[in-house]
């Protein structure tokens, strides 16, 4: 993670761990999610058809960091 981090910076690294979640879902079955791994999490949201993702990570020297992404989805059924 920490290698990830360096890369590509947490506000990037953060939205791909959304992203890559939301391509292992299919739209109609994302709903309430709490995921926690050692030194991160990602919490999802849906409401109708937009999703709130929370992810928080820990990043060596700087401590625990939070990004959020609102998305609306297109084409989803309720």
């Amino acid at each position: 993670m920490k290698a990830q981090i360096d890369r590509l910076g947490f506000e990037a690294w953060a939205d791909n761990i959304i992203v890559n979640w939301m391509e292992n879902m299919a739209y109609t079955e994302i709903t309430n999610e709490h995921y926690d791994h050692e030194d991160c999490s990602l919490v999802i949201a849906r409401n109708g058809d937009t999703v709130t993702a929370v992810a928080r990570g820990y990043v060596e020297g700087k401590g625990w960091m939070t990004h959020e992404r609102m998305i609306k989805l297109k084409g989803a059924k309720r």
